[in-house]
């Protein structure tokens, strides 16, 4: 079954608006279309976005209901124990945590829109794709809304 990351901007624009791929990308996996691999630090992350104020308040985040999104990366997702390190992004080392948990959980692909990960296209074999492309390499209907 393909493995995938998701960055934090994939998983919470998914799960602040029902339409669009980044949806569909949360919809396929809770279906069992693909595996989702995480960890604790990026699962940490989107908690501290998902608790911003701004996004908060906007969307009528509650910590009940923010905490049950959260649970499901834990139950359904594949939670991994990232142990090497890189140095690949310069510009966002932050952002280096997204590919040493692909590699951890060894994925398929990184599904983000961030540029930094788009221009690498690919790192140590897997995939690097902006959420249309991904569902357009899966061969399912993009009918996104």
């Amino acid at each position: 079954m393909i493995r995938i990351v998701a960055d934090t901007n994939i998983l919470i624009s998914g799960f602040i608006s029902p339409k669009g791929a980044p949806a569909k990308i949360i919809n396929l996996w809770r279906e069992g279309k693909f595996v989702l691999a995480t960890s604790k630090d990026l699962i940490k992350e989107l908690r501290r976005v998902l608790a911003y104020p701004r996004i908060a308040k906007k969307y009528k985040l509650s910590k009940k209901t923010v905490n049950n999104y959260l649970r499901g990366f834990y139950l359904f997702g594949v939670v991994c124990r990232p142990v090497k390190k890189v140095e690949i992004i310069k510009d966002d080392p932050e952002d280096n945590k997204f590919l040493e948990t692909a590699l951890a959980g060894k994925v398929d692909y990184l599904v983000s829109g961030d540029k930094h990960f788009l221009k690498l296209k690919e790192f140590r074999g897997i995939k690097i794709l902006a959420p249309r492309p991904f569902l357009e390499r899966l061969k399912l209907p993009l009918d996104t809304n």
